[in-house]
């Protein structure tokens, strides 16, 4: 084997050897696998307008989660409680909703429990923080202890607040509550309808098209870019391009009553 000299890190690669260097293609390739095993196995259902709307809204929650513990990664260190942390975040809120704030301290609204919620989560990480920096144990050590008694607490609330680990009978805050309607997945439900309707345009159009030849397609395009060019000129004058327009196409490819 020759030995490499410093000049070698001039030499020219190809893009796929720059790309095989980059340490983010290994998740990337990961991804587009997962993504190509969801679709056979949905037979394509994965990828229509429903199922992109409940695969990205999990794909969002597991995103947000990921960015922190990456975060935690680059720094060199690891979070092994961030499962126990999110199963008792969502205790405390389903617990505080039901059976109301603690202490007696009255109802709770799903912004009250939130941003308790909020608080003691926080507490827990920065006491996390806090013995992992004084104290110089590892990360992983630190962490996985708190694996442990998240999990536990989670449970021993569960059981001596609701006598249950299922918490029923909550009505619908999004219908009560603005802060729950923020974070209920419908205030943009909007966008998923414009993407809804650009799909059903796509559909229609390919639809439309699906009988034509090589040669109607593209006369097809080159006379709708035609009209697009000279839309902005006299009213008149575009009006009567756009009527050839309609004539040519109604002569060509669709069966019309003539004028």
């Amino acid at each position: 084997m020759s030995e490499r000299n410093e000049s070698d890190r001039l030499q020219d690669e190809s893009w796929i050897q720059r790309m095989m260097r980059r340490p983010e293609i290994g998740s990337f390739i990961v991804m587009i696998t997962i993504i190509l095993a969801l679709g056979l196995a949905s037979e394509g259902k994965a990828f229509n307008a429903l199922g992109l709307k409940n695969n990205i809204a999990i794909i969002a929650q597991l995103g947000i989660i990921a960015v922190g513990a990456a975060l935690l990664m680059i720094a060199g260190e690891f979070d092994l409680s961030i499962g126990p942390m999110i199963a008792f975040a969502g205790m405390s809120i389903a617990i505080m909703l039901k059976w109301g704030l603690p202490f007696g301290l009255g109802e709770a609204t799903p912004f009250t429990a939130f941003v308790i919620t909020l608080c003691m989560t926080l507490t827990f990480g920065w006491l996390i923080g806090t013995i992992v920096v004084k104290s110089g144990l590892s990360s992983f050590i630190v962490t996985l202890a708190f694996w442990f008694f998240l999990r536990g607490l989670t449970e021993v609330c569960f059981r001596l607040i609701n006598q249950n680990t299922n918490v029923s009978g909550l009505p619908d805050f999004k219908k009560e509550s603005w802060f729950a309607e923020q974070f209920g997945g419908e205030v943009f439900g909007w966008l998923y309808d414009a993407w809804y309707w650009i799909g059903q345009k796509i559909a229609a159009g390919v639809e439309f098209t699906a009988g034509m030849t090589k040669d109607e397609k593209i006369d097809l395009i080159n006379y709708l870019g035609f009209l697009n060019i000279n839309r902005k000129m006299a009213s008149k004058q575009s009006k009567s391009r756009a009527f050839y327009v309609f004539c040519f196409l109604r002569d060509n490819f669709c069966d019309m009553p003539s004028f």
